[in-house]
């Protein structure tokens, strides 16, 4: 039967589809509505972020906000121009000419453009500086582009572990020289550049796995609301790199792209030492699902992977980082000897359940009670489930790297989590894989892992009151720790004024003060500094065996500083009333900062 033709009196216009209905028939339309509606919302944003110093200054003394929030906003700026003018171009690729809209690519495009904008607020508008480790780097870069290897000339010492970060912090360094922008402020937007592009190829990588939008949208917004990314990417380390390079290597190792998947395995080696495991893992589970032909793409990556480490011995005198050397001769163990595990395992649990403050993330409190049982949990799920080859590499990376930590390992420091950080996001999604198919009882339990998890993130952001209401503000992280950050900033530009050329500077943490101050430095804990190791006792300490490291008297007397600059929480009894130290140095400074049950920080020259 045909169809009834149009009255004839009817008018063309009705027959017209309406403006309306165009807009969400078309992909690319509705893509620049979501682009008018939210670009303006976060340019709003950055105009109305100085104005939150009063509400974040509730929880930040006013020390670690000094200078930070205009640096802030400036690489927010930056990084807010440059992802949105790429959303731009990608909306505009013949990629999209003619593509319909559906209700999930809808959601799949609002989520994809919320969660990039979402990291670069949340990447960016954080304290800097956040850590001391990353100006351990910045140091490195800056000498190399200046054609000097070493933190300090007069030793050879490898007091770095991040080979490829520090590659990639030269060129920022570089740029910093033509630009005049800050190597610190570089690192922050090429860190928040690389979370946005894992996230963006994360989500392509999710895509091949279960092919439904909202279970994709869903995991990257774990990874976009997780207040450990935000840090990560703040604080100025090697995560950011190695999390992409990680994702990346899963997205060809699906897609069977064996190049790229030698290579990115092989540049995480490079990223982290313990990047070792990974790699060994992948070229096994290349020739498993290949077979020998897949050997193939490794031989050229690998065999410039030796002769790096085969350079680095020529030149440090071996092919492992200094600190790994030292450490059993200055770090000392925990007084509980499983500490490391219990603190790996609690993490896994914070970042899938969380409901703990965000000030309590990094330390064993009550939060260990369902934390590490719940840790447990997360990794036997993880390990039991089947049918992914991808997902059991990455598990079996997850489980190779616990063990690594736990058996050596005393301390955990926070960029050593990386490889934890995929955990959160890559779990529902292979969970919601082996249920999708068994009723719609199994799916609304996965969508309620899904909604847990994104949860747990937000659970732990700091909260503040506006207009009478508690909410979650993921902006200006910090916790206590922290604030001799600022102080140490402060110490290294001091020593700067003050000093002659060549004065020598002791330090307990040598990041920050070294990079400001830019002259010679004493590490006391013998990280970057190996003439300070012979300082060291063989004997276990009596004294505060839980302390981290105990700086030896015997440093100041050997090698006699100008400056000393400590935080007497790292330092011992024996060295605050050593006759040497009390007779020849004269207190500078003191900044009060009571933090691991201590008073402050002290600077002091020889008289």
């Amino acid at each position: 039967m045909e169809p009834s033709s149009a009255p004839a009196g009817a008018s063309k216009e009705h027959l017209r589809p309406s403006p309306f209905k165009n807009i969400f028939e078309s992909r690319r339309s509705f893509v620049l509505f979501l682009q008018i509606l939210l670009f303006p919302l976060f340019f709003v944003l950055g105009l109305l972020v100085p104005g939150l110093r009063s509400y974040v200054g509730t929880y930040v003394p006013v020390v670690s906000m000094a200078d930070t929030v205009s640096q802030a906003v400036f690489c927010y700026w930056v990084c807010l121009s440059v992802v949105c003018l790429a959303l731009v171009v990608r909306n505009l690729r013949t990629y999209y000419d003619g593509e319909s809209l559906s209700v999930r690519v809808a959601v799949f495009e609002a989520g994809y453009h919320f969660l990039m904008l979402y990291i670069v607020a949340t990447r960016t508008l954080q304290l800097q500086p956040l850590g001391d480790d990353a100006f351990i780097d910045y140091r490195y870069a800056t000498h190399w582009i200046n054609g000097m290897v070493d933190f300090n000339s007069t030793e050879r010492v490898m007091g770095f572990t991040a080979h490829l970060h520090i590659f990639l912090l030269s060129v920022l360094a570089f740029i910093s020289r033509l630009t005049g922008v800050s190597l610190e402020q570089l690192s922050i937007i090429a860190n928040c550049f690389l979370q946005c592009l894992s996230l963006s190829y994360l989500l392509r990588f999710l895509r091949l796995i279960v092919r439904n939008h909202v279970p994709v949208i869903l995991a990257g917004a774990v990874f976009a609301l997780s207040p450990f990314e935000m840090f990560a990417s703040a604080i100025g380390k090697e995560q950011p790199l190695g999390v992409f390079l990680m994702v990346v290597a899963l997205l060809a190792f699906t897609r069977k792209q064996a190049g790229i998947f030698a290579w990115s395995s092989t540049a995480l080696a490079l990223v982290r030492p313990e990047g070792i495991f990974f790699l060994a893992l992948a070229v096994l589970f290349s020739v498993k699902q290949m077979g020998r032909k897949w050997l193939r793409p490794w031989l050229l990556p690998v065999s410039l992977f030796a002769l790096y480490h085969l350079a680095l011995f020529c030149y440090f005198g071996s092919p492992f980082p200094h600190a790994a050397i030292v450490k059993s001769q200055i770090y000392t163990k925990r007084l509980f000897p499983y500490a490391a595990f219990i603190e790996l395992v609690r993490h896994i649990g914070t970042n899938s359940i969380g409901c703990v403050p965000y000030k309590e993330t990094y330390t064993i409190g009550k939060g260990a009670i369902y934390l590490v049982p719940g840790g447990l949990l997360i990794l036997l799920i993880a390990f039991g489930l089947k049918g992914s080859r991808v997902f059991r590499l990455y598990v079996l990376v997850v489980i190779a790297v616990l063990l690594f930590y736990s058996i050596p390992n005393s301390w955990i420091f926070n960029w050593y989590l990386l490889w934890f950080a995929l955990l959160p996001v890559l779990l529902p999604v292979f969970i919601f894989q082996a249920l999708s198919t068994r009723g719609k009882a199994a799916l609304v339990l996965s969508y309620a892992i899904f909604a847990g998890t994104i949860l747990a993130q937000i659970s732990m952001y700091p909260r503040i009151k506006v207009v009478g209401l508690d909410l979650p503000l993921p902006l200006f992280l910090y916790q206590e720790e922290w604030g001799r950050f600022a102080v140490y900033r402060e110490i290294g530009l001091l020593i700067k004024e003050n000093a002659a050329p060549g004065d020598l500077v002791a330090v307990t943490e040598p990041g920050l003060v070294g990079y400001y101050y830019g002259g010679p430095i004493l590490d006391l804990g013998g990280l970057v500094s190996h003439c300070v190791v012979s300082c060291y006792s063989k004997l276990p300490r009596a004294e505060t065996p839980d302390l981290l490291y105990a700086p030896p008297p015997e440093a100041i007397s050997k090698f006699k500083p100008r400056f000393i600059c400590f935080q007497d929480g790292l330092v011992t009894r024996e060295f605050l009333e050593s006759p040497y130290f009390k007779e020849n140095y004269v207190l500078i400074k003191f900044w009060p900062l009571p933090i691991y049950q201590k008073t402050g920080l002290f600077l002091y020259q020889a008289k």
